[in-house]
Order: structure tokens, then sequence, then C-alpha cells
């Protein structure tokens, strides 16, 4: 009977191979003169990064990724590297240009990036700005709003407090803060150094966890939507400068697709909601030329397996597993930690 041990990754580490038994100093040797020696780590960042990125789940630069990374293991001497395909009906999105201007009372260039999934302008678009604070009681923001937001560019959310750089941007943890966060046993860790997976409890219901996580704004969008909204600016409180766009995660092609939605940056949002804080009504130009499309054959993980060449270990095999999507992690995680 094979034993399987499964990996998660998301970045590649080159170690070598090989095929005949050899001391557990000879072994360590090896791995070290491969990673201090003849590391590929940069230039693999390069290729995932500069080559072959943006690649969002369901797209061809996507699948182009998958393929280059199926082709460099292959070639590391992995003994088999195979696709599997997770999804019949999950689209892919590709943005072709966009732009966003204040025009009045006066020019600004507004730092942005579309989200993911979300409808294209159809040409360029001007209209006012408009401020929902708040939308968590969608009661109340419809007995307010309804009649008032067509051909309205909306901004929600709360003005960002302002992240000053004073301190470092980052910190090494300290040998006591790493012991114990080792006590911690999986799949839920106690002491975990940051917020991750182990912080839910991913054994419930997988629908009830990634709805609450992220189609929680659906009924929100619709309203805009059948309100006949132009579009809607959002931002993140995190350093200045920083732009931060995700996703709506309406990726399946049944699923109710937003109008154009942008991250903008802190400092965009909190000029803006000072404006109309002072009576004046920005006017907002800008365009979104996006892509979607349903081509089933790229929405593939990547498995590839070493087989284990010790006498004593060789049914023993490591499953390595590359994912595509954040609901397809969450489910290959469940099914691990279980």
């Amino acid at each position: 009977m094979k034993i399987v041990s499964k990996i998660i990754i998301t970045a590649f580490l080159c170690i070598g191979f090989s095929t005949r038994s050899q001391t557990k100093s000879q072994a360590l040797s090896k791995i070290n003169i491969e990673g201090f020696q003849k590391s590929q780590v940069m230039r693999i960042v390069s290729d995932l990064s500069d080559v072959y990125g943006p690649r969002l789940a369901g797209t061809d630069q996507y699948f182009t990724a998958a393929e280059w990374a199926k082709k460099t293991m292959e070639n590391w001497g992995i003994d088999k590297v195979y696709y599997e395909n997770y999804c019949d009906d999950c689209m892919g999105w590709e943005v072709k240009s966009f732009n966003i201007e204040m025009t009045a009372p006066a020019y600004m260039k507004i730092q942005a990036y579309p989200y993911a999934w979300t409808e294209s302008s159809n040409g360029v678009q001007i209209g006012d700005l408009i401020w929902i604070e708040s939308h968590a009681d969608l009661d109340k923001v419809k007995k307010q709003w309804s009649g008032k937001i067509q051909g309205k560019t909306i901004l929600i959310g709360a003005a960002p407090e302002q992240n000053m750089l004073f301190d470092p941007l980052s910190t090494r943890f300290t040998k006591e803060q790493i012991e114990e966060a080792e006590k911690s046993i999986e799949p839920a860790p106690k002491n975990a150094l940051s917020h991750n997976a182990g912080d839910m409890d991913l054994i419930g219901n997988l629908d009830v966890i990634f709805d609450s996580m992220v189609r929680k704004d659906d009924a929100f969008f619709a309203f805009l939507k059948a309100e006949g909204a132009l579009s809607i600016f959002g931002t993140t409180p995190f350093f200045p400068g920083i732009i931060h766009p995700s996703g709506t995660y309406n990726f399946r092609e049944s699923d109710a697709k937003p109008i154009p939605y942008f991250a903008i940056s802190p400092e965009s949002f909190g000029k803006l909601k000072r404006l109309i804080g002072r009576g004046m009504n920005p006017k907002i130009k800008f365009h979104l030329d996006s892509e979607l499309y349903l081509r089933p054959e790229n929405n593939v993980n990547i498995f590839a397996e070493i087989i284990g060449s010790d006498p004593k270990l060789k049914d023993e095999v490591v499953l390595i597993l590359i994912l595509g999507i954040l609901r397809l992690e969450l489910q290959i995680m469940v099914q691990v930690l279980q």
C-alpha cells in the first residue's frame, strides 16, 4: 500500500534528487549546495511574477503559467506531473485597458485598479460621485438611495485611517514567538504567528464559510446595478500609495456580475470623501475594457509525484499540489486536514 505525503506549495525550491542510497550528512550537504550555490529561487520568482503574471484563475495567462510549471518540474526530473480540472463553469477575466479621472472641481488622476470578474463600462462614462459609508443595513440603504443613483459613481466605505511610515514595514519574529507558535497543533493553531486558515473552522460547511467571506456584498451590488449606477470605488487602509484590488469572486458562469468596481488608493479615497463632505460634487470620468470568457480547459490544478528511491521507503510518494483558486484551496486543505 502506498503512503502519500501531501504538500501544498505556492512557490518552488529546487533541490537535488538521487536514486542511490546516501547518509543523512551526505543528503544534507547536497541540499545545502543546491540551496546556497545553485539556487534558482530568484529566477523562478521572476518567471512567476514578471513573465507569467498576472494569472487570474480561469484565464489564458493562468494556463500558460500552468504549462510552464509543469514543464519546469518535468525538467527537474520529478517522476509524474499532470493536470486535474477543478471547475467546468469558472470564468476567466482579463483587463484590456482602463482609466479613472476626476474632472471637477479640479482635475485629478485617480490611482486605481479594477476588481476581478466585474463588467466592462461599455465605453467612457461620466457622472457625479456620491458616498455610501455603509451598506451593512441594505434596507436602510435602499430607503435612502432608491431612485437617486442613476448615472452615479458610488464611493463605498468609511474614510481609511492614515497608515504612516514611522515604524519598519516588516519585523522578524523573536525566538520566543516562534517557540510559542510551535506549541500549537494544526489544523487550528491557537498561537499562530499571523492570520491564516487556522483561524477558522475549515471542517465546517465550506459553502457557508465561502459565502460569508467573499459573497456578502452581492445583494448590494445587485441593488446598485438595478438602480443604474455607473461604477463603484472602494479602498483598503494599507500604507500610502498601496492599491489592493482583489476580486468579487462572482467567477461562475451563472453568477451575476457587478458593475465596474475599482480599488482606489487611500489618498484618492480620502480626497474624494473630503470634497463630498464640503458640499462639492466630484465628477468622475472612467472607462473599463475587460473580457469575461469561459474556457474550462484553463481551470486546472497541477499535481506532481516524487516517488521514493530508498529501498526501505520506495512505497512512499510525495504529492505536490499547485492550486488554482481560493475555493479549491480551501476544499483541498479540508481534505488534507481530515
